[in-house]
């Protein structure tokens, strides 16, 4: 059986579950990070070796406020979640707050995709994985998938129609919508 490694995009997932998934109540929907892995890869006919889940920590200003305090907390002890399941690896990147022309404050990850594209690069030039599965909307990761379908890695793409970019779709070799369906097979049993 085929090998496959599923690439998460936190902060993708974390977008798609509050205007996308939510429930009845209007909350977003709590994806179980280490279910989404096998599901994924068992819609790809491959065995999953590994789920690498990316993302960073909240934003924390010099002199944190409650707030910020809460939500340091609320990550961490998520972070401390994922870290205990099988099959999951999770790479952090950080924050970084930075100013628009006018005087907004806006954020940006920084590391993140670096990160995913060297494991997912690593991966497939070792010849560990026949199958990469990317749950995301990024075109960043365009150049990453060229090199490693040049490898001979079969790529699949897990996205929402309403948060992808043309390139990643083009670029994929296998390109399936992440639906109601699919999400609420892969939610927490809590």
């Amino acid at each position: 059986m085929d090998k496959s490694v599923v690439f998460l995009d936190g902060g993708y997932l974390a977008k798609l579950t509050k205007k996308e998934f939510v429930d009845e109540r209007g909350l977003p929907k709590k994806i179980d990070m280490g279910k989404i892995g096998h599901i994924l890869a068992s819609k790809c006919n491959s065995e999953l070796i590994r789920s690498y889940y990316y993302d960073c920590p909240p934003y924390i200003s010099p002199t944190p406020t409650t707030n910020e305090k809460k939500r340091q907390e609320g990550f961490d002890k998520y972070i401390y979640s994922l870290k205990k399941l099988d099959k999951l690896t999770v790479r952090l990147g950080k924050l970084k707050k930075y100013f628009l022309a006018d005087g907004t404050p806006d954020f940006e990850q920084k590391g993140v995709d670096v990160r995913l594209a060297i494991d997912v690069l690593k991966l497939s030039l070792k010849g560990k994985i026949s199958k990469a599965i990317f749950v995301t909307g990024d075109s960043d990761f365009v150049p990453v998938i060229e090199a490693i379908k040049d490898e001979g890695v079969e790529v699949f793409l897990f996205y929402h129609q309403s948060s992808v970019h043309r390139q990643i779709l083009e670029a994929c070799d296998n390109k399936l919508l992440l639906d109601d369906a699919l999400v609420d097979n892969c939610l927490r049993n809590f």
